[in-house]
């Protein structure tokens, strides 16, 4: 299972936050990644965003490389769990971690973008975008490999 060797990873990022070990839904999720978007938008429009620590370029990239490896990770998972035949609801379990933590991986990076510059920011737009789209795919996809077990 390919998803078992990045498992050192998962764990440091657990570190860095406080999960529940109960099922969240893909609504609370997808909600929590447009509440900081639509606060990030709001700050940058009343100029309320203070930039008195700007991000720099690499701490930016690192934040986005990081997420791509989170994000790799999380797709991992849910082939592992296409594949599960008797150890489905281990490889549940870690899907549902591993997308949690990418949910939560992208909150942080949205948190750096607030720092970002508009260079920054316009760089990677496209990229931002297409990571979203990832990340609820992946969401949708674990779904429904559950309602079709």
């Amino acid at each position: 299972m390919k998803a078992k060797s990045t498992t050192h990873m998962t764990q440091a990022m657990m570190m860095k936050r406080h999960f529940t070990a109960e099922a969240v839904s893909s609504h609370h999720h997808e909600n929590l990644v447009k509440e900081t978007i639509k606060k990030m938008m709001m700050d940058r429009e009343h100029n309320i965003l203070e930039v008195v620590n700007p991000i720099e370029d690499e701490e930016l990239d690192n934040s986005f490389q990081q997420f791509q490896n989170i994000l790799q990770e999380a797709e991992l998972c849910i082939a592992d769990l296409k594949e599960a035949g008797d150890e489905f609801e281990e490889e549940l379990k870690c899907a549902e971690g591993s997308v949690e933590i990418a949910f939560n991986a992208c909150v942080d990076l949205l948190d750096d973008l607030r720092r970002a510059g508009e260079e920054q920011l316009q760089r990677y737009s496209d990229e931002r975008h297409q990571n979203a789209l990832r990340l609820k795919q992946l969401r949708r996809q674990m779904d429904e490999i559950v309602q079709n077990r």
